[in-house]
């Protein structure tokens, strides 16, 4: 799990670090890395502009775990794998969750960092069927519940305290799950066309899934305010919608990422940027797009190349979604301008 981009303490907005994206040779309009299945165990490539990837290594445990802790100058990462996770019948894989989540809580009791502002949970085999359980997603999802149980001692703080995440499937058998935290706590954004995770209906597992849509998170010291986007699909109210058409759901998906950017813009204080408003998707600077099937993918990179003026960083990797109708999910980061104070 090594990746070669350079460290940098850098966040993504600053100049320096457009510059030292230059200098590697970085395409501002397109970059995909190969052997996707090792880069997408890996969180997109800006947390390494947050939290250097040098640092300690990782970290065995017992019953096969793992953990690696890094700290920047203003966030941390915490990274957990559980080994043959993919064996694990659903009690077990429930349990391994709830286990990786409680060790991230833990280590970052040890950071100036503590605050959860985006997750991402690469899970093994995720649309697999596992015992009763139409996939394997939902008995992650239990387990990831019952953790956010015990952080939040109890579902009521779940609006105000929940990161954005997202969660894809992977081809090898481990469990992993990386915590980016800062030292203040972010603030949840919800797309009010969408129905918050946390009170899906009983169609998505017997416990649902537990995440924010996106966090409004200050960025360099807190000069800037970011919008850190989590895994966004096709997805109205609680349903997928535009089942087998690739090009409906990707305009539901930019019409979902504009909602949530003009939904994050409206919460801060201050004037609101015309630009802005007119024109969200302008304010993305980096993304990561998921799509399951490979003869997608040249629509996915005329899509952003095209929706997308302003980005400077891209990763397209192909995975399963969590739901099997979905044929495209898009994560990112957002520049929402300078803080106020």
């Amino acid at each position: 799990m090594r990746s070669s981009r350079e460290p940098s303490s850098e966040s993504l907005e600053t100049g320096q670090g457009k510059a030292r994206r230059r200098e590697r040779g970085f395409d501002p309009a397109l970059s995909e890395p190969d052997g996707f299945q090792e880069r997408i165990t890996e969180p997109p490539r800006w947390v390494s502009d947050l939290v250097p990837e040098e640092g300690e290594e990782w970290r065995c445990l017992t019953e096969g775990m793992s953990v690696r802790l890094r700290e920047g100058r203003h966030f941390a990462l915490v990274s957990v794998e559980a080994a043959d996770s993919r064996r694990l019948g659903a009690t077990g894989l429930e349990e391994r969750a709830l286990a990786a989540y409680r060790l991230i809580a833990r280590y970052l009791e040890q950071t100036g960092a503590r605050h959860p502002v985006r997750l991402w949970n690469l899970i093994p085999g995720i649309l697999e069927p596992l015992d009763d359980l139409p996939h394997r997603y939902m008995a992650f999802n239990a387990g990831r519940h019952r953790a956010y149980q015990e952080w939040c001692h109890g579902s009521g703080a779940f609006p105000t305290v929940l990161a954005a995440a997202s969660g894809v499937g992977h081809d090898g058998g481990q469990l992993i799950v990386h915590c980016l935290a800062s030292p203040s706590s972010g603030t949840p954004v919800e797309n009010p066309n969408q129905i918050p995770s946390y009170r899906y209906s009983s169609r998505y597992g017997p416990f649902p899934p537990c995440f924010a849509r996106a966090t409004r998170v200050l960025m360099e010291g807190g000069r800037r305010m970011g919008l850190l986007v989590g895994g966004t699909a096709s997805v109205r109210g609680e349903d997928s919608v535009h089942a087998g058409d690739f090009h409906a759901q990707a305009e539901q998906i930019l019409q979902n990422l504009s909602t949530l950017v003009a939904a994050a813009i409206q919460g801060t204080d201050g004037a609101e940027d015309d630009r802005s408003c007119r024109d969200p998707l302008s304010l993305f600077r980096s993304l990561r797009v998921y799509h399951p099937r490979a003869e997608n993918r040249p629509a996915a990179m005329r899509l952003v190349q095209k929706r997308f003026p302003a980005v400077q960083e891209v990763e397209v990797l192909r995975t399963d979604l969590c739901r099997s109708e979905l044929l495209m999910e898009i994560e990112g980061v957002a520049d929402l301008g300078p803080a106020t104070t």
